[in-house]
C-alpha cells in the first residue's frame, strides 16, 4: 500500500473474481426499512440482498452491528416487522457475516448527529467507502461530497437493472 492510499477495502474472502463491488455502509435505517418492507423492487431490500454476496461489500462497526440491532428490538420496530428477538439477532449475524468489519480511528470531522460519529469515522478513514441512508441530517451534510446517496439514489446510479 503506498503512502495516502487506503487499503482497498472489497477484498474478502469467498467474493468472486470479476464481481465490481461497491464499499457501502448501509446505514441502520437501510437494515431496518429492509425487514419492514421485503420487497424485491424496494431499494433498501435490493441493497440488504445486494451485501449478501453480492455486488455491494457493506463495511460496520461494532457500534453500528449495535444500532441495526437496538432498532430492530425497540417494541414499536418489532411490532412492524413481526421478527422475534432471535430472528432479529440473526438478521444481524447474517450482516455481519457478509461485512468488513472495522474500527477505525476518531475523526476530526464531527458528525451532523453525535450518535453517527463512527460512521463519519469510517467515511474519514476509507476515502472509498460510499454511505447509504435515509436519515435527511446526513443526506444533507457537505461533508463527503458524492460519498453519501439516498437508498434510491444509490440503487439508481450503481443496481439499475
Amino acid at each position: 500500500m503506498g503512502r495516502g492510499r487506503s487499503p482497498q477495502l472489497s477484498r474478502q474472502p469467498g467474493r468472486s473474481i470479476g464481481i465490481v463491488t461497491r464499499d457501502v455502509i448501509l446505514d441502520a435505517n437501510v437494515i431496518v426499512s429492509a425487514q419492514l418492507v421485503q420487497h424485491p423492487l424496494a431499494p433498501p431490500f435490493r441493497l440488504f440482498v445486494a451485501a449478501l454476496g453480492g455486488p455491494i461489500q457493506n463495511h460496520v462497526s461494532p457500534q453500528l452491528l449495535d444500532e441495526y440491532r437496538g432498532v430492530l428490538l425497540r417494541p414499536s420496530v418489532a411490532r412492524r416487522h413481526g421478527l422475534s428477538p432471535s430472528e432479529v439477532h440473526q438478521v444481524v449475524e447474517v450482516v455481519r457475516r457478509f461485512a468488513i468489519e472495522l474500527s477505525p480511528p476518531r475523526s476530526l470531522v464531527a458528525a451532523p448527529d453525535a450518535n453517527d460519529q463512527h460512521v463519519w469515522d469510517m467515511l474519514a478513514a476509507y476515502h472509498e467507502l460510499m454511505l447509504v441512508t435515509g436519515d435527511p441530517p446526513l443526506l444533507a451534510s457537505r461533508d463527503f461530497p458524492g460519498r453519501i446517496l439516498s437508498p434510491r439514489d444509490f440503487v439508481d446510479r450503481f443496481l439499475a437493472t
